[in-house]
């Protein structure tokens, strides 16, 4: 009776694996329940209620449940709250089972989720407490620098093309701070070609290009990623054949960012996690990185950007009408601090092979979200 039981138990983890709930008491199984449940939760989906998130998860366990608890707590506390308990109809239809949870105000806050089952039959399943889930009311937005096949390096054979990597860096973006720190985003573009306002990829490069950064309006942040590069043969080295000497992070921010301490806070925490990233991989000669406050952000020039065996830091690119890059302009246009956030210089042949072959673009991902949640004083979700 007892193997009898335990084969049906896992059979039902492995069934409702989309769930992130667990009939039984199998913590493996459980694992994967989560990551299914993490995709499924909603933040603000259409960015303009600022005061609700919603808690999601499918219907596969209602005939073994009788009562799903959705239960919150403020990060950093112990003490969980119910939200709301909701009754299992004992029918699985393949439905989304869905709780909204109204904030107290739209100020930012970050909690912690989980939803707990009450099993239908004591004698035979084992209801458990769901893993905690992160959630917050931010929205950053996210643009992939350039299109597919823009900046490509032709010659080596690691086929690298900036407009390419930038777009698989976000997905990593995207997806690290939705599951550790429950942010949401939304992207300009999530394939190889952009359209914004009628316009499409080149036009959205060039003559058009502060649609990308106006995309962001209601949103907290803007970020374009980007992989950097240099004036013709700086240094006296080839243009493309650069040492990692030069290899730096460069943080640009906007006006509306110079003006707001918590966006400085993010474009400084990015860019010294960058810089230990890139050293601990190989990458740049120094793991330092200039902090700046809004007095001191330096003014960029092709000469800083060209040093060797220099510092990133912060910089500021001031043109005639204003930011000097169309992104940044428009996301100044409509009033959210935005950042370009050049990653490293793909000029570099070993950051090219990094960036191809191996995971340059989970280590960076991963010091962009560190970075903003640091920034924001969000908790990981451990």
């Amino acid at each position: 009776m007892k193997h009898i039981r335990k084969c049906i138990l896992l059979l039902i983890c492995l069934l409702t694996a989309s769930a992130g709930l667990s009939a039984c008491s199998s913590k493996e199984e459980q694992k994967q329940d989560v990551t299914q449940t993490e995709k499924q939760m909603n933040t603000d989906k259409n960015f303009s209620a600022r005061t609700e998130l919603q808690i999601s998860w499918s219907d596969s366990l209602n005939p073994y449940v009788t009562e799903y608890a959705v239960l919150r707590k403020e990060a950093a506390q112990s003490d969980w709250n119910t939200v709301i308990t909701l009754h299992s109809d004992g029918e699985s239809l393949g439905r989304t089972l869905a709780v909204t949870d109204t904030l107290p105000d739209d100020s930012m806050h970050q909690y912690f989720y989980r939803v707990d089952v009450t099993a239908a039959s004591p004698d035979k399943y084992t209801g458990e407490a769901g893993e905690e889930i992160p959630a917050t009311n931010l929205i950053i937005c996210i643009d992939p620098g350039h299109f597919e096949g823009k900046n490509a390096i032709t010659s080596d054979n690691l086929a690298y093309a900036e407009g390419d990597f930038n777009l698989s860096l976000a997905s990593e973006l995207e997806q690290t701070l939705k599951n550790n720190y429950g942010i949401s985003s939304k992207l300009t573009r999530s394939t190889g070609s952009i359209t914004i306002g009628g316009y499409k990829d080149q036009q959205l490069d060039s003559s058009h290009i502060s649609l990308r950064g106006e995309f962001s309006e209601n949103c907290d942040l803007f970020v374009s990623l980007h992989t950097n590069a240099n004036l013709e043969n700086a240094g006296g080295s080839p243009t493309e054949q650069q040492p990692i000497s030069i290899n730096k992070p460069i943080i640009f921010v906007n006006s509306a960012a110079l003006d707001d301490p918590t966006a400085l806070r993010i474009a400084n925490e990015i860019g010294s996690r960058l810089a230990e990233a890139s050293f601990d991989k190989g990458l740049s000669t120094t793991r330092t990185f200039r902090t700046a406050g809004a007095e001191d952000v330096l003014e960029w020039t092709d000469a800083y950007n060209d040093s060797r065996n220099k510092e990133g830091t912060v910089c500021k690119r001031t043109g005639t009408n204003g930011d000097y890059y169309g992104v940044l302009r428009g996301a100044s246009n409509v009033q959210v601090p935005g950042l370009i956030i050049e990653h490293g210089f793909h000029t570099v042949p070993e950051v090219r092979q990094a960036a191809v072959n191996e995971d340059l673009k989970n280590v960076w991902s991963k010091a962009d979200a560190e970075g903003i949640a640091a920034g924001f004083g969000l908790l990981e979700n451990e």
